[in-house]
Order: C-alpha cells, then structure tokens, then sequence
C-alpha cells in the first residue's frame, strides 16, 4: 500500500497469535528476563498466578502478524513512533490474542512525495477482553 491507498477509518483484522508457554520463556530469556516472564512458580507468587507474557512480548508478537500481512510493504518507509502504549491484561499461556488495525490518521507532506499514517491497533483476547492497544505511526510513500 501507498499513502493514497490508505482508507481513514478503515479496519483490518489481523491474523490471531498463540501465546504458549514456550515462546513466553523464550522472549523473555532474551529481551524481558524478569523472574515472573522465566518461571511458573515464580508467576504463581504474582497477583495473577500463572505465567504471563511479557507487554513487548504481546505488542511484538501482535505487530509482527500485521506486518506478516505484507500489506503495507510496498509503501512503508519507516516507523516513527509508538504513541498511548497500554497494557491493558495480561496474556497467559494458552490465550489466542485477535489485533485489529485501524487506520485512525493520514497526513501527507507538503511536498505530497510521502505521508505520515497512524495506525491505532487494538488486540483482545479469546474473551473479547483488551489487552493491549497503541498508535504506531509510520513514514509511508506516495505513488507521485
């Protein structure tokens, strides 16, 4: 996609993500090692008793199946920013997590060569609960 062919308003839903106990520990060996992320017993000592995935986890996890879509590759440029980053719910071993994509801002440039899109995404869980929602705005070209 290019800039003109971003629609304001207009929702994708991005395919669902697995959270398995296996690449929970695994992102959080690398880039989240907080006892709570590594082991279930140290989980259970939580408010939430179990093993949760880390935030970056989820948003990465969710993200990646957007960009998986390849919808946006032609045009994509660059990422400039993460903006009202919230976790709202834990996502546990065993949750399938649904992101939804909206398209909530198109700026172009002056020079009308590129643009700036914010996408607002919303991810729920198997129980229609959010657990996570952002803005993320990228740097995307003009077909001119």
């Amino acid at each position: 996609m290019y800039l003109e062919d971003y629609v304001l308003n207009q929702v994708y839903d991005v395919p669902p993500v697995q959270m398995t106990e296996e690449n929970i520990i695994s992102f959080a060996e690398e880039f989240d090692p907080r006892p709570f992320h590594l082991h279930p017993e140290e989980a259970e000592k939580t408010r939430f008793g179990k093993l949760f995935a880390s935030g970056f986890h989820t948003l990465s996890l969710c993200w990646s199946s957007w960009v998986n879509m390849g919808l946006d590759a032609q045009g994509m440029i660059a990422g400039i920013g993460i903006d009202e980053l919230r976790w709202k719910k834990p996502a546990f071993v065993g949750d399938t997590l649904y992101p939804e994509l909206r398209i909530a801002k198109i700026e172009p440039s002056r020079d009308g060569t590129k643009g700036a899109v914010t996408y607002e995404m919303t991810v729920y869980n198997q129980r229609d609960e959010e657990v996570l929602s952002f803005l993320a705005i990228g740097l995307v070209k003009a077909r001119k």
